[in-house]
């Protein structure tokens, strides 16, 4: 069994802040993390009764059209749909063929399912449909879902910015507006292993733009409600290693703090190395790293420490090495 690192990472309870001790992990690279969100099973949940398959659709159709949106969104993994109640418009015969399982009202419950669905080792993506009322005990199912790890995708059927009867036909264009309409559980885009999808990597030039990170909105449709972690990272005591993957590296950290129970997005900072070229540059936009080298940008990791806590910003803050 591979070993768990997330026991090396010690939580300070008064005031949230996460230190790692950096001295005791040789390689970051080796953080435990569950199979990356691409390469896990994804499986849809769909309610015909709050909102039905149309009669008129064609339902290898609609399933192509979730899977191509899925696959948009970065999810390659097996596609299952299960499709809940109400009397289908369609023939057992016709939804055979296209793969979607309907389970008849009395003979199923979706929340049960997917506590069934979800009681495996290893994290699962889930896709509802419709995204369900906040008050619900489907929603508070899905709570508990996401305390354990597996992705959310919930469709939202009745956007604002969308007129169209039904999301789910064959051309592109709806591809793209299934994707427009998956919100996360907090209702801003999708969380997925710690970065919202569509956000883009924040430049710090200086201590108002890193301020200004801190206290970004968190209350659009966009973002979403989520508190933030932050990890700051100070890579001239600590470097990291020469031999590691910086995209592993930042995605481990991510999946280490969701361990730790935090489900937001996870902001990583890295002060004070040398200017990267731009290979390395490249390497650490995909790996969603906001690297301030000091010759670019004098800000010690200590003012930032320091400019976090006056913020108020509620959050956790994870710091590498463990401070003296």
């Amino acid at each position: 069994m591979d070993e768990d690192f997330s026991s090396k990472i010690s939580l300070h309870p008064l005031d949230e802040t996460v230190c790692l001790h950096g001295e005791d992990v040789e390689d970051l690279s080796q953080f435990y993390t569950y199979p990356s969100s691409a390469e896990r099973e994804t499986h849809v949940f769909w309610d015909v009764v709050q909102y039905p398959i149309p009669p008129n659709a064609n339902l290898k159709s609609v399933r192509s059209g979730i899977i191509s949106a899925l696959d948009q969104m970065g999810f390659y993994g097996s596609v299952s749909i299960n499709a809940y109640g109400g009397r289908m418009n369609h023939s057992k015969d016709d939804l055979y063929k296209a793969q979607i399982l309907h389970i008849p009202q009395g003979e199923g419950e979706m929340a049960v399912d997917l506590i069934v669905y979800a009681h495996t080792r290893s994290p699962r993506n889930f896709m509802v449909i419709p995204k369900p009322d906040p008050d619900s005990e489907l929603h508070r199912v899905l709570k508990c879902l996401q305390t354990r790890h597996h992705n959310l995708l919930l469709v939202n059927t009745k956007p604002k910015a969308h007129k169209q009867d039904c999301p789910f036909l064959s051309d592109s264009v709806s591809v793209q507006s299934v994707v427009d309409c998956t919100q996360g559980l907090d209702g801003g885009r999708p969380i997925i292993g710690g970065i919202r999808m569509g956000d883009t990597l924040p430049v710090i030039k200086d201590l108002p733009s890193l301020e200004s990170l801190f206290r970004r909105k968190l209350n659009t449709q966009r973002q979403g409600s989520e508190r933030k972690a932050f990890v700051f990272w100070d890579v001239v005591k600590y470097p990291i290693p020469t031999y590691a993957n910086i995209i592993n590296v930042g995605n481990d950290i991510r999946a280490a703090l969701q361990r730790l129970g935090h489900h937001g997005c996870v902001e990583i900072l890295a002060f004070g190395g040398d200017k990267l070229n731009q290979r390395q540059s490249d390497l650490y936009n995909e790996a969603r790293i906001i690297y301030i080298p000091q010759e670019v940008c004098e800000i010690e990791m200590a003012e930032a420490v320091k400019l976090f806590r006056a913020s108020g910003v509620p959050g956790t803050l994870m710091v590498i090495p463990k401070p003296e």
